[in-house]
């Protein structure tokens, strides 16, 4: 058997500590996160190995799935950054995983906020009774700050 990558191997225990106990629910449960992934890219990417044509194929891992699947396996995007990483699995992705999973986070845990211009939208479709009107409006005032085009 051939060693998992070290996210991998990381992902399996927190997954395993969770007590999910397969990749395949592993990946039911990635879609109450909003993450798409298969049981069998689950379990590839822990695994580190795939087999294609008969042969042994490495497998590392994209950014973005690796972060999805430590979300869901509970880690922190510091255990990503501090794994200690052999240089033939160290291609940075357990780095890039980190930072995705920290802004994903950081996102989940920012206030919904409505920004200026969403706000004035609202104020003036909130000034007209159809969206019709609204719409005629919208187009005349972007003809007038046109030139009138």
């Amino acid at each position: 058997m051939r060693n998992p990558s070290p996210w991998g191997a990381l992902i399996r225990e927190a997954r395993l500590a969770r007590g999910i106990s397969s990749p395949e629910q592993a990946a039911l449960a990635a879609v109450e996160y909003g993450y798409k992934i298969t049981g069998k890219a689950w379990r590839h990417t822990e695994d580190g190995w795939r087999t294609v044509e008969g042969r042994p194929t490495r497998v590392e891992g994209r950014g973005k799935t690796i972060a999805a699947m430590a979300e869901v396996a509970g880690l922190k995007p510091d255990q990503l950054r501090a794994l200690d990483v052999a240089p033939e699995w160290n291609s940075g992705v357990h780095l890039a995983a980190a930072r995705y999973l920290e802004q994903t986070l950081d996102a989940r845990d920012a206030p919904a906020v409505t920004s200026a211009h969403e706000q004035w939208i609202r104020d003036a479709r909130a000034q007209f009774d159809t969206v019709g009107a609204f719409m005629q409006w919208v187009l005349t005032v972007s003809g007038d700050l046109r030139g009138g085009q």
